[in-house]
C-alpha cells in the first residue's frame, strides 16, 4: 500500500489492486505513446525512398527542404508561416506548401505539406 494525501490534509492508503491499476494505465500510456510516432521505410512519397514519420496528433504533414530535393524540387522558398511544436517553445519555420504522393501500407492519397528546413524525419505525415 502506499500512503497518498486526501483534499482534507489527512493521509488515506491506496490499495495494492489501486497500485497495479496504475502502472497497467502507465503501460498503456506508454504503449500508446509509442504507437503515435511510427517511422516507416520504402517508397513512400512521390515514389521514393524517404524516412517518414507518422504522428498523429500532429495537425498537419511536413517536409523537409533536403527531402523536396531527393524529390527533384529546386525552387527557392521563403518564410511564409510560423508554427510552434507541441512544446509551445520552439517554432517551426513554414517555408511553402508542396502537393505529394503518399503511399503507406497499400494505400495512396495525396497530402498537401509544409515545408521546413529541418526536421526529425525526412516526412511527417499528420493526421490531416
Amino acid at each position: 500500500t502506499c500512503t497518498c494525501p486526501s483534499p482534507e490534509g489527512q493521509e488515506r492508503r491506496a490499495s495494492p489492486v489501486q497500485q497495479t491499476q496504475t502502472r497497467f494505465d502507465q503501460s498503456r500510456q506508454h504503449q500508446h505513446d509509442q504507437t503515435k510516432l511510427q517511422q516507416l521505410r520504402g517508397r513512400a512519397v512521390n515514389n521514393r525512398s524517404m524516412r517518414v514519420m507518422v504522428d498523429t496528433e500532429s495537425s498537419g504533414s511536413f517536409i523537409s527542404t533536403s527531402a523536396l530535393l531527393k524529390l527533384g524540387y529546386y525552387q527557392p522558398f521563403t518564410k511564409v508561416k510560423e508554427y510552434w511544436l507541441a512544446d509551445d517553445i520552439i517554432p517551426l519555420e513554414v517555408l511553402g506548401m508542396v502537393k505529394l504522393t503518399v503511399k503507406i501500407g497499400g494505400i495512396i492519397t495525396k497530402i498537401q505539406a509544409s515545408i521546413t528546413k529541418t526536421l526529425t524525419a525526412e516526412y511527417i505525415l499528420g493526421s490531416d
